[in-house]
């Protein structure tokens, strides 16, 4: 795909209203998804407290697998990885100590990986 194309899709994306985060976004297509990440981080953090600096390193690398499973098993194809990641690193870090606050969601996977 041209860099023309990939900045018009871009362009078309980000101005795009429906493609905002929002507190709660997936409270009606998958109302559990944010309960069954924090009881899914709850489980870990309490074999190994240091989950939490884990999760929030893995913030920017990759979509938890264990995590990914139990959402997939409650609600198919709903939940983007993005959004997995920032749910669990909020969780982490709350069950750590830190605050605990409202995390705008609906980000949406990417299909394509490249660095330009």
């Amino acid at each position: 795909m041209s860099a023309f194309i990939r900045a018009l899709l871009s362009l078309a994306l980000l101005l795009n209203p429906s493609f905002t985060l929002e507190v709660n976004f997936y409270r009606h297509s998958c109302p559990q998804a944010e309960y069954a990440v924090k009881g899914t981080v709850k489980q870990h953090f309490q074999r190994d407290p240091s989950v939490p600096a884990g999760l929030l390193r893995l913030h920017f690398h990759d979509c938890i697998i264990r995590v990914r499973s139990e959402l997939e098993r409650r609600c198919l194809g709903i939940v983007s990885c993005a959004d997995i990641l920032a749910l669990a690193a909020r969780d982490g870090v709350a069950l750590a100590g830190g605050d605990d606050y409202a995390l705008p969601t609906g980000r949406r996977d990417g299909f394509v990986s490249s660095i330009t």
